[in-house]
């Protein structure tokens, strides 16, 4: 099912097109590289694949290794995250994560219909 976006992601904000099928939520980010987005809801990961790198982030309860593959290089980096919160009901997900090695911290709120 097609579904409208409003993405926030740390502190910017757009609207785009998505789908929603099976507690998958797929969308396109624009910018420097075009980003296909992949959140599965119920195994509570996130993947985004573009032309230069693949990540692959896993949600849980303890921190997680996860890797971002680098597709020229073939080569991959592992990074560390620990999981803030990651809340999905009708209308709202929210992931919040900090990446362990640059203290970033990570806010994603994706709005939509999700039943």
């Amino acid at each position: 099912m097609a579904i409208k976006l409003s993405i926030k992601l740390n502190n910017e904000s757009y609207n785009t097109l998505g789908s929603f099928k099976d507690n998958i939520i797929t969308y396109y980010e624009s910018g420097r590289l075009k980003s296909k987005m992949t959140i599965d809801l119920k195994n509570k990961t996130l993947k985004k694949e573009n032309i230069e790198y693949d990540i692959y982030l896993s949600f849980k309860d303890k921190k997680t290794k996860n890797k971002i593959s680098l597709k020229e290089e073939n080569s991959f980096i592992e990074i560390e995250i620990e999981t803030i919160k990651f809340i999905v009901n009708d209308n709202k997900v929210i992931i919040n994560y900090k990446i362990i090695d640059s203290k970033e911290i990570v806010l994603l709120e994706i709005e939509g219909d999700f039943r």
